[in-house]
């Protein structure tokens, strides 16, 4: 299946809100992983540091294997790992975080960045408030659909 321009977006802003919506509760957030099963749904997953994934960088790149796996085995038409970014200085942006969205189809590869600054809810003690800024793509590097 080749995804159209308005589906890849279409994650790409599903990811971004998923991520903003746990920063706006945390502060912050882990890796996470999306999928787009064959019947053209898109769901989330998330890894937990433990014994084989201790750092945030672990639990990015293994979720990257697992969307891998999937990937071969022919279970899923596209894959995203989305992790918290610093924005690099090549990159001009008032906004030194981004969520970093990296999308992956069988024919389509990119990483976004999508920044963004997050300050306490003046309101709602607990909460956050997330500003977003201007988002910028790259060319990616594909890992996970074989080429």
């Amino acid at each position: 299946m080749k995804f159209t321009e308005d589906q890849l977006a279409g994650i790409l802003q599903t990811c971004v809100n998923f991520a903003k919506d746990i920063i706006e509760t945390t502060g912050g957030f882990g890796p996470f992983g999306g999928r787009v099963r064959l019947d053209g749904v898109l769901e989330f997953f998330a890894l937990q540091i433990s014994d084989i994934a201790q750092t945030l960088e672990d639990l990015y790149y293994k979720t990257d294997a697992i969307l891998t796996e999937e990937a071969l085995q022919g279970t899923i038409l596209a894959a995203s790992n989305t992790i918290d970014v610093i924005v690099p200085d090549a990159i001009e942006s008032p906004f030194r975080n981004a969520i970093g969205v990296f999308i992956e189809t069988p024919d389509f590869c990119r990483f976004v960045y999508a920044t963004y600054r997050v300050s306490p809810d003046p309101v709602q003690p607990g909460r956050f408030v997330v500003e977003q800024g201007e988002m910028f793509s790259v060319e990616g590097k594909p890992t996970i659909f074989p080429r």
